[in-house]
């Protein structure tokens, strides 16, 4: 029988303010975590030239580069974003002699809450810029801001906005930040939108493209996607979003060895209360999909805390998960906490 916290995270991040306090990261999730922040620091490594830009104005020239980090819903993505952008704060270590910290500005921003102005997106990264940056350059960047927003021309309103913020980008590297790193989430409370709303869809990852395109410094954008998003881009404009671009791809679980060991990290006392066979189980209901998995886990130990029981048939847990993914059928993470107690009444 469970006993004290419930160990397990209710399911998938989502959200920053959604991060458990205890993240335990399979394999794949840390090797792309790795990976990402390996290409940060080489960016920074690559270093910078000035260089007059095709309006005429001095920037510094760096290795811009777009990561698309794809993966089903459930499989890591928002929690390996998490967890780049909270080491990104605290400073990504460089092999410099004498070693330093990297210095960089992190900008999480989800998409979905753009859908209905695309453009906007924009107008938040400036702000977010701003008001990431360090302290004592935060006056200088809204300072830039005021003076490119009354200075740059353009006929395009979005290329106008995508040019102040590269200049106040520029304004942050030329007074020492090392890289600018945008991470943008997918658009994952629309799923089951992405016909009825395809349009502003494509708008918002047409925005996407055309930032990414016109970057120039030591900018890395990451964005986080589904395959299905990919699959619901058309011609011109999935080209260009894959064009430069490297695709990290996070797979599912593949082993209940490998679910076991992920509900070890979260608590090693796990064998205790759930058998081989109740994993078995969750693996399979699951298909392998962590945080799917992750939900099972934290709704079934919330159902043995209050029937104080201990979770070891096959055919109980089969009735739990049925019951779960018929209210839920990808066992969403949101609305969490209230939609367990509900189904606790149901059960």
């Amino acid at each position: 029988m469970p006993t004290g916290k419930n160990p397990f995270p209710s399911g998938g991040i989502t959200r920053l303010d959604m991060l458990p306090p205890q993240i335990v990261p399979l394999t794949s999730q840390a090797g792309a975590l790795a990976r990402l922040e390996s290409a940060i620091t080489s960016i920074v490594r690559h270093r910078t030239v000035r260089e007059v830009d095709e309006h005429g104005e001095e920037v510094h020239v760096g290795k811009p580069e777009l990561f698309m980090l794809r993966a089903d819903y459930g499989a890591g993505k928002s929690l390996v974003l998490s967890s780049l952008r909270l080491d990104c704060e605290k400073g990504l270590k460089l092999e410099e002699k004498p070693p330093r910290k990297a210095v960089g500005i992190c900008i999480y921003q989800p998409l979905h809450a753009l859908i209905d102005s695309p453009a906007k997106l924009l107008d938040i990264l400036l702000q977010k810029l701003v008001e990431q940056a360090p302290r004592e350059l935060k006056e200088k960047i809204a300072a830039a801001r005021r003076k490119y927003e009354s200075e740059v021309t353009s006929g395009d309103e979005i290329v106008k906005k995508i040019l102040v913020w590269r200049y106040c980008a520029n304004v942050a590297v030329t007074n020492g930040v090392d890289f600018v790193a945008v991470l943008l989430d997918e658009i994952e409370e629309t799923v089951s939108e992405y016909q009825s709303r395809r349009q502003e869809y494509l708008e918002t990852l047409s925005v996407v493209r055309n930032f990414v395109d016109r970057q120039v410094g030591p900018i890395v954008v990451v964005l986080g996607i589904t395959p299905k998003a990919i699959d619901e881009l058309v011609g011109e404009l999935k080209a260009a979003l894959q064009r430069r671009t490297v695709t990290i791809d996070l797979p599912k679980m593949t082993s209940v060895e490998e679910l076991l060991s992920l509900a070890r990290g979260y608590d090693p006392d796990v064998s205790n209360y759930f058998d081989l066979k109740a994993i078995e189980t969750i693996f399979h209901q699951t298909d392998g999909n962590p945080g799917y998995a992750l939900a099972a886990l934290h709704w079934a130990w919330e159902e043995m805390s209050r029937a104080s029981m201990k979770l070891s048939r096959t055919m109980r847990y089969n009735g739990l998960v049925g019951r779960e993914q018929d209210h839920h059928p990808q066992l969403s993470v949101q609305g969490t906490s209230n939609r367990y107690t509900e189904m606790a009444g149901k059960f």
